[in-house]
């Protein structure tokens, strides 16, 4: 009789400590699933470790400093680790949905994150500017457009300037 949380490991050792350390091998379904999701779990350890890893060199690029790109990945994996830790602290077995949960949680709140710094970075170069009186402000694409690609003289100027087919902005 199997115990139920009994992992695969621990079957394995009782049945060769009974039989004498004769060879064992699980075969069945329900033994490719544990071995399959096994195998998972590993992979997505790794993944998760070498994702982490980029990101935080992106931030580092994105940011242009060590420190804070290392900063912003605090409210990134805090949750991962909350979350993860948490259920291995209680015995609460990592299935291949709580995995795959996990990935979707860490990209939602890189994505938030590199919104965020963005926006925070906006702000504190036009800070700056209106602090040492410069008249910084973000680049004005539509009027580089304007002073690239002037309107035809030769037709009436309705106060509209055609960008595309579609899209018109008023000079």
């Amino acid at each position: 009789h199997v115990r139920k949380g009994t992992t695969r490991r621990q079957i394995i050792k009782e049945l060769a400590e009974q039989l004498h350390d004769e060879p064992v091998t699980l075969t069945g379904m329900t033994a490719l699933v544990d071995s399959a999701q096994e195998e998972i779990l590993v992979s997505f350890s790794q993944s998760v470790f070498m994702a982490l890893g980029l990101i935080t060199v992106a931030m580092m690029i994105f940011l242009r400093s060590v420190w804070r790109g290392f900063l912003t990945m605090i409210p990134n994996v805090a949750p991962l680790i909350w979350i993860y830790g948490g259920m291995s602290w209680l015995g609460i077995p990592i299935d291949i949905a709580i995995m795959l949960s996990g990935s979707i949680a860490l990209g939602m709140s890189v994505d938030g994150t590199f919104h965020f710094m963005s926006r925070f970075r906006y702000h504190q170069r036009r800070a700056e500017a209106e602090e040492t009186g410069d008249t910084w402000e973000p680049i004005d694409w539509p009027a580089l457009d304007r002073e690239w690609n002037p309107a035809p003289e030769e037709e009436e100027d309705d106060g509209w300037t055609e960008v595309t087919e579609k899209k018109r902005y008023r000079h």
